[in-house]
């Protein structure tokens, strides 16, 4: 058993968030256009929307994740984080 603790950021900016959104609306409807009349284009684009789509999510939970070792690294880090919004 791992005594190891994993912290994930989940904050983000709002211009961020509104900035991700747009991208992944415009990739969507870039997908149905181009499958538009197409069977095979229609698979082809929902397959590279889904791979896509679990890549984002990929990223984003390796980017936003700290792991401590111990509660004491984890202690301190929450320390530092009070004494930066102070």
């Amino acid at each position: 058993m791992s005594d190891q603790i994993i912290v994930i950021d989940r904050t983000e900016s709002i211009v961020a968030s509104v900035f991700k959104d747009i991208v992944t609306t415009c990739f969507v409807g870039f997908c149905v256009w181009i499958s538009l009349g197409s069977k095979w284009w229609t698979f082809v684009t929902g397959l590279l929307f889904i791979v896509c789509v679990f890549g984002k999510i990929s990223n984003e939970l390796r980017t936003r994740r700290t792991l401590f070792r111990t509660k004491k690294d984890l202690e301190h880090w929450v320390e530092d984080l009070e004494w930066k919004d102070n």
